[in-house]
Protein backbone atom coordinates (compact mmCIF):
# COMPACT_ATOMS: atom_id res chain seq x y z
CA UNK A 1 0.00 0.00 0.00
CA UNK A 2 0.75 3.59 -0.62
CA UNK A 3 0.96 4.47 3.10
CA UNK A 4 3.82 1.89 3.99
CA UNK A 5 6.14 2.60 1.37
CA UNK A 6 6.06 6.28 3.34
CA UNK A 7 9.65 6.74 5.65
CA UNK A 8 9.22 5.07 8.67
CA UNK A 9 10.52 5.59 12.37
CA UNK A 10 11.16 2.94 14.97
CA UNK A 11 11.32 3.41 18.16
CA UNK A 12 11.50 1.71 21.58
CA UNK A 13 11.54 -1.98 22.52
CA UNK A 14 10.67 -5.26 20.59
CA UNK A 15 8.43 -7.34 22.60
CA UNK A 16 9.97 -10.79 22.68
CA UNK A 17 8.07 -13.19 20.29
CA UNK A 18 7.60 -16.54 21.64
CA UNK A 19 7.23 -17.91 18.74
CA UNK A 20 3.52 -17.51 18.34
CA UNK A 21 1.19 -14.76 17.11
CA UNK A 22 0.87 -13.26 20.19
CA UNK A 23 4.21 -11.02 22.23
CA UNK A 24 5.70 -12.45 24.90
CA UNK A 25 4.38 -9.78 27.01
CA UNK A 26 0.57 -10.36 25.74
CA UNK A 27 0.03 -13.57 27.42
CA UNK A 28 -2.18 -13.86 30.42
CA UNK A 29 -0.67 -14.35 33.85
CA UNK A 30 -1.30 -16.79 35.74
CA UNK A 31 -4.31 -15.72 37.60
CA UNK A 32 -6.15 -13.93 35.34
CA UNK A 33 -9.66 -14.82 33.86
CA UNK A 34 -9.22 -16.66 31.06
CA UNK A 35 -11.57 -18.40 28.86
CA UNK A 36 -10.04 -21.46 28.00
CA UNK A 37 -12.64 -23.61 26.45
CA UNK A 38 -11.57 -25.64 23.48
CA UNK A 39 -15.23 -24.99 21.72
CA UNK A 40 -14.77 -22.09 19.06
CA UNK A 41 -16.61 -19.07 18.52
CA UNK A 42 -18.66 -19.44 15.31
CA UNK A 43 -20.30 -15.93 16.07
CA UNK A 44 -18.96 -13.45 13.36
CA UNK A 45 -18.39 -10.33 15.55
CA UNK A 46 -20.95 -7.66 14.44
CA UNK A 47 -20.15 -4.82 11.53
CA UNK A 48 -19.53 -1.51 13.12
CA UNK A 49 -21.26 0.56 10.73
CA UNK A 50 -20.36 4.39 9.28
CA UNK A 51 -20.99 6.64 11.90
CA UNK A 52 -22.83 9.56 10.18
CA UNK A 53 -24.76 11.52 13.08
CA UNK A 54 -24.83 11.86 16.95
CA UNK A 55 -27.72 12.66 19.45
CA UNK A 56 -29.24 12.64 22.49
CA UNK A 57 -25.99 13.93 24.51
CA UNK A 58 -26.11 12.67 27.90
CA UNK A 59 -23.17 14.02 31.05
CA UNK A 60 -21.86 11.21 33.08
CA UNK A 61 -22.53 11.95 36.94
CA UNK A 62 -19.65 12.22 39.12
CA UNK A 63 -16.82 14.30 39.84
CA UNK A 64 -15.33 16.37 37.61
CA UNK A 65 -12.36 14.25 36.08
CA UNK A 66 -9.07 15.31 33.79
CA UNK A 67 -9.45 11.99 31.45
CA UNK A 68 -11.76 9.22 30.67
CA UNK A 69 -11.42 6.03 28.41
CA UNK A 70 -13.96 3.48 28.35
CA UNK A 71 -13.90 -0.22 27.22
CA UNK A 72 -15.51 -1.16 24.31
CA UNK A 73 -18.68 -2.92 26.52
CA UNK A 74 -18.75 -0.41 28.73
CA UNK A 75 -18.40 -2.37 31.79
CA UNK A 76 -15.82 0.23 33.11
CA UNK A 77 -13.59 3.00 31.81
CA UNK A 78 -9.98 4.34 33.16
CA UNK A 79 -10.16 7.63 34.40
CA UNK A 80 -7.98 10.11 36.11
CA UNK A 81 -7.61 13.60 37.72
CA UNK A 82 -5.15 15.64 36.97
CA UNK A 83 -1.66 15.27 37.77
CA UNK A 84 -3.04 12.03 39.50
CA UNK A 85 -2.64 8.27 39.39
CA UNK A 86 -5.25 6.36 37.03
CA UNK A 87 -8.56 5.58 38.99
CA UNK A 88 -11.06 3.67 37.23
CA UNK A 89 -15.43 3.51 37.13
CA UNK A 90 -17.31 0.40 36.82
CA UNK A 91 -20.96 0.70 35.37
CA UNK A 92 -23.38 2.88 35.67
CA UNK A 93 -19.92 4.64 34.59
CA UNK A 94 -19.64 7.90 36.46
CA UNK A 95 -21.42 6.86 39.70
CA UNK A 96 -18.23 5.36 41.14
CA UNK A 97 -14.62 6.00 41.33
CA UNK A 98 -11.78 3.69 42.69
CA UNK A 99 -8.32 4.01 42.54
CA UNK A 100 -5.55 1.34 40.60
CA UNK A 101 -2.82 0.40 41.73
CA UNK A 102 -1.22 2.34 39.16
CA UNK A 103 0.66 4.89 40.66
CA UNK A 104 2.31 6.86 37.80
CA UNK A 105 0.95 10.15 37.29
CA UNK A 106 -1.04 10.48 34.27
CA UNK A 107 -1.05 12.99 31.72
CA UNK A 108 -3.30 11.17 29.60
CA UNK A 109 -4.58 7.31 29.21
CA UNK A 110 -6.00 5.06 26.77
CA UNK A 111 -7.71 1.59 27.07
CA UNK A 112 -7.51 -1.16 24.85
CA UNK A 113 -11.37 -2.09 23.62
CA UNK A 114 -11.35 -5.58 25.36
CA UNK A 115 -10.18 -3.49 28.71
CA UNK A 116 -7.08 -5.55 29.68
CA UNK A 117 -4.06 -3.13 28.07
CA UNK A 118 -3.91 0.43 29.04
CA UNK A 119 -1.14 3.24 27.68
CA UNK A 120 -0.64 6.28 29.39
CA UNK A 121 1.81 8.95 29.52
CA UNK A 122 3.24 9.30 32.52
CA UNK A 123 4.17 12.74 33.70
CA UNK A 124 7.02 12.38 35.50
CA UNK A 125 8.44 9.75 33.79
CA UNK A 126 11.93 9.23 31.79
CA UNK A 127 12.67 11.27 28.65
CA UNK A 128 11.93 9.03 25.85
CA UNK A 129 10.16 6.61 27.54
CA UNK A 130 6.96 8.35 29.02
CA UNK A 131 4.59 6.39 27.14
CA UNK A 132 3.60 3.71 29.65
CA UNK A 133 1.43 0.32 28.95
CA UNK A 134 0.18 -2.25 31.51
CA UNK A 135 -1.83 -4.98 31.41
CA UNK A 136 -5.17 -6.03 33.88
CA UNK A 137 -4.62 -8.84 36.38
CA UNK A 138 -8.36 -9.99 36.26
CA UNK A 139 -10.14 -7.42 38.36
CA UNK A 140 -9.82 -3.42 37.07
CA UNK A 141 -8.26 -2.17 40.43
CA UNK A 142 -4.78 -4.48 39.60
CA UNK A 143 -2.43 -4.13 36.82
CA UNK A 144 0.82 -5.08 35.86
CA UNK A 145 3.75 -3.29 36.53
CA UNK A 146 3.92 -0.04 33.59
CA UNK A 147 6.66 -0.88 31.51
CA UNK A 148 8.13 0.93 28.35
CA UNK A 149 6.09 0.80 25.59
CA UNK A 150 7.98 1.18 22.62
CA UNK A 151 5.75 4.53 21.44
CA UNK A 152 7.61 8.12 21.38
CA UNK A 153 7.04 10.28 24.05
CA UNK A 154 3.59 11.82 23.16
CA UNK A 155 -0.22 11.30 23.09
CA UNK A 156 -1.41 7.48 22.45
CA UNK A 157 -4.87 6.89 21.30
CA UNK A 158 -6.97 3.66 21.61
CA UNK A 159 -5.13 0.60 20.11
CA UNK A 160 -7.36 -1.14 17.32
CA UNK A 161 -8.55 -4.94 19.09
CA UNK A 162 -5.85 -6.50 17.87
CA UNK A 163 -3.62 -3.75 19.90
CA UNK A 164 -1.34 -3.84 16.47
CA UNK A 165 -1.90 -0.03 15.26
CA UNK A 166 -2.49 3.15 17.07
CA UNK A 167 -3.44 6.92 16.28
CA UNK A 168 -0.95 9.11 17.82
CA UNK A 169 -0.18 12.68 18.79
CA UNK A 170 3.62 12.46 18.75
CA UNK A 171 4.27 16.66 20.10
CA UNK A 172 1.72 18.12 18.09
CA UNK A 173 2.52 15.67 15.27
CA UNK A 174 -0.50 13.42 14.09
CA UNK A 175 0.51 9.98 12.89
CA UNK A 176 -0.39 6.42 12.59
CA UNK A 177 1.93 3.94 14.63
CA UNK A 178 1.67 -0.05 13.77
CA UNK A 179 3.49 -3.10 15.91
CA UNK A 180 5.57 -5.14 13.56
CA UNK A 181 6.89 -8.19 14.80
CA UNK A 182 6.05 -6.61 17.99
CA UNK A 183 7.97 -3.26 17.70
CA UNK A 184 5.78 -0.24 17.29
CA UNK A 185 6.57 1.87 14.19
CA UNK A 186 5.25 5.35 12.89
CA UNK A 187 3.74 4.77 9.05
CA UNK A 188 2.34 7.56 8.59
CA UNK A 189 2.28 11.29 9.25
CA UNK A 190 -0.59 13.74 8.94
CA UNK A 191 -1.52 17.52 8.39
CA UNK A 192 -5.12 18.84 9.23
CA UNK A 193 -5.10 19.31 5.53
CA UNK A 194 -4.72 15.89 4.65
CA UNK A 195 -8.39 15.67 6.36
CA UNK A 196 -9.96 18.45 4.95
CA UNK A 197 -9.52 21.03 7.76
CA UNK A 198 -8.19 24.24 7.60
CA UNK A 199 -4.55 24.56 7.62
CA UNK A 200 -4.54 26.64 10.49
CA UNK A 201 -6.84 23.99 12.88
CA UNK A 202 -4.92 21.88 14.96
CA UNK A 203 -5.78 17.88 15.55
CA UNK A 204 -5.27 17.50 19.96
CA UNK A 205 -6.48 13.68 19.75
CA UNK A 206 -7.62 10.58 17.86
CA UNK A 207 -8.91 7.00 18.42
CA UNK A 208 -9.47 4.23 16.12
CA UNK A 209 -12.41 2.31 16.19
CA UNK A 210 -11.26 -1.72 17.16
CA UNK A 211 -10.92 -2.57 13.37
CA UNK A 212 -9.30 0.38 12.65
CA UNK A 213 -11.42 1.30 9.33
CA UNK A 214 -12.68 4.63 11.42
CA UNK A 215 -10.69 7.69 13.29
CA UNK A 216 -12.82 9.79 15.91
CA UNK A 217 -10.63 12.80 16.42
CA UNK A 218 -11.14 16.44 17.75
CA UNK A 219 -9.28 19.40 16.86
CA UNK A 220 -9.24 23.41 17.76
CA UNK A 221 -9.34 25.58 15.03
CA UNK A 222 -10.64 29.19 13.60
CA UNK A 223 -14.42 27.56 12.56
CA UNK A 224 -13.62 24.03 13.32
CA UNK A 225 -13.45 23.31 17.05
CA UNK A 226 -15.54 19.95 17.64
CA UNK A 227 -15.46 16.27 17.15
CA UNK A 228 -14.86 14.89 13.50
CA UNK A 229 -14.84 11.52 11.39
CA UNK A 230 -12.69 10.06 8.89
CA UNK A 231 -13.64 6.74 7.12
CA UNK A 232 -10.11 4.84 6.15
CA UNK A 233 -9.84 5.05 1.87
CA UNK A 234 -8.79 2.46 -0.32
CA UNK A 235 -5.68 3.64 -0.22
CA UNK A 236 -5.03 2.47 3.74
CA UNK A 237 -5.11 5.77 5.05
CA UNK A 238 -7.23 8.42 6.14
CA UNK A 239 -5.65 11.06 3.55
CA UNK A 240 -8.36 12.21 1.09
CA UNK A 241 -6.00 12.09 -1.62
CA UNK A 242 -6.08 7.87 -1.40
CA UNK A 243 -10.04 7.98 -0.95
CA UNK A 244 -10.80 8.88 2.51
CA UNK A 245 -13.44 10.98 3.09
CA UNK A 246 -15.28 12.33 6.40
CA UNK A 247 -17.82 14.85 8.49
CA UNK A 248 -17.90 16.79 11.54
CA UNK A 249 -20.25 15.26 14.30
CA UNK A 250 -20.33 18.12 16.93
CA UNK A 251 -18.70 21.53 17.64
CA UNK A 252 -17.22 22.42 21.37
CA UNK A 253 -14.38 21.50 22.90
CA UNK A 254 -13.87 18.14 23.04
CA UNK A 255 -10.65 16.10 23.52
CA UNK A 256 -10.28 11.70 23.48
CA UNK A 257 -13.59 11.03 21.70
CA UNK A 258 -14.12 7.41 21.67
CA UNK A 259 -16.41 4.91 19.67
CA UNK A 260 -17.99 2.05 21.63
CA UNK A 261 -20.42 -0.45 21.99
CA UNK A 262 -19.92 -1.49 18.21
CA UNK A 263 -19.65 2.08 17.06
CA UNK A 264 -23.64 2.87 18.81
CA UNK A 265 -22.36 4.94 21.61
CA UNK A 266 -19.78 7.49 21.67
CA UNK A 267 -17.45 9.18 24.95
CA UNK A 268 -15.97 12.01 24.94
CA UNK A 269 -14.57 14.53 27.37
CA UNK A 270 -16.02 18.30 27.36
CA UNK A 271 -12.44 20.18 28.34
CA UNK A 272 -15.18 23.05 29.25
CA UNK A 273 -16.89 21.48 31.75
CA UNK A 274 -14.24 18.51 32.65
CA UNK A 275 -17.07 16.10 32.40
CA UNK A 276 -17.82 12.95 30.32
CA UNK A 277 -20.46 12.86 27.55
CA UNK A 278 -21.77 10.20 26.23
CA UNK A 279 -23.93 10.35 22.79
CA UNK A 280 -26.05 7.92 21.03
CA UNK A 281 -23.79 7.63 17.42
CA UNK A 282 -26.15 6.40 13.72
CA UNK A 283 -25.29 4.89 10.35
Amino acid sequence: MKWLALLVVIVGCKYPDPGGSIPADDQPPDDADVDDSDTPDDTPPAVCLEPVTIDNMVQLPGKMVAGFAPAEDESFAISWLAGMNPGYTEAPLGQSYSPTNITNSVDTATLSPDGNVIYFLDENGIVNQRVRRAMRLGDNATWTTPTFSGLADGFPGRPTADDQRMFFINDTQPEEWQRMAGTWTAVRAYTAADFGNEAASTITSGNLSPDGNFLLYTITGPAEDGIHLRVRGGGGTFDGNDGAYGRGLTSGTYRDAILVANCTKLYAYNTATQHVERWDVHP
